[in-house]
């Protein structure tokens, strides 16, 4: 019996282990410099426009122009000290709450720039249809804007079903940020008001490998039972 409780102890361990995966540092899943996002698509509406899309990762801030680099940083501050990220923007904290979930449900997974270059009228070419490239898009739950010293709800961003492009339609640039749900809860499907979802229907990632953990521990125990029984 010592044996079979030493061993639910240690698959107890192991699946504590997997399930923070995605535990919060400061408003972040982990360090924004960690995972990279890769600009897939950057395509204006206007044929005539010959701007270039330029996607800058949070670690090559410095890389960027004095202006852009300062309201990233900015950006990250306010996440670094935001306890809840439904504060943000009011959109967003509906959008959230049709979920079924709060701002403590949530991180931001990436934090990232988009600027352009090689563009004279910018203004006037209209909208940009964007796609990226990113980790834990399994747990996407939005994607929010930082744009003119406010953050916005960017309502028309979609996991595409590859389970790794984000897809969205833009047309100011400056920090974006992807909010992920790192408490393991399922969000509710439906909710009509908005274009933003996830074609991915695939449940969190951290939390099937904690139900394998478990299905596993449980089939450890019933073997060991099994074997037990034989030998009386």
């Amino acid at each position: 019996m010592k044996k079979i409780i030493t061993l639910i102890l240690a698959l107890t361990l192991a699946f504590m282990s997997v399930v923070p995966a995605l535990a919060v540092e400061d408003g972040f899943v982990s360090s924004p410099s960690r995972d990279d996002v890769v600009l897939e698509e950057g395509k204006n509406e206007d044929p005539d426009c010959t701007a270039k899309v330029i996607l800058t990762m949070f670690k090559d801030r410095d890389k960027l122009a004095a202006h852009i680099r300062e309201k990233l940083q900015e950006a990250y501050e306010i996440i670094m000290n935001c306890e809840d990220l439904t504060t943000l923007c009011k959109e967003f904290a509906a959008y959230v709450a049709k979920l079924g979930l709060t701002g403590k449900d949530l991180a931001v997974s990436v934090l990232f720039d988009l600027s352009y270059e090689g563009c004279l009228d910018h203004d006037g070419h209209g909208y940009f249809n964007i796609k990226v490239g990113a980790k834990n898009l399994e747990n996407f739950v939005g994607l929010l804007h930082y744009n003119n010293g406010k953050w916005e709800f960017v309502d028309n961003a979609k996991v595409l079903p590859d389970g790794e492009t984000l897809q969205f339609r833009i047309k100011d640039f400056s920090p974006f940020a992807i909010v992920v749900n790192t408490s393991g809860k399922v969000p509710n499907a439906d909710i009509p008001d908005t274009d933003t979802q996830v074609e991915n229907t695939q449940m969190p990632m951290h939390f099937m490998i904690g139900a394998a953990a478990v299905l596993v521990s449980a089939t450890v125990i019933a073997v060991v039972f099994k074997k037990k029984e034989v030998k009386e």
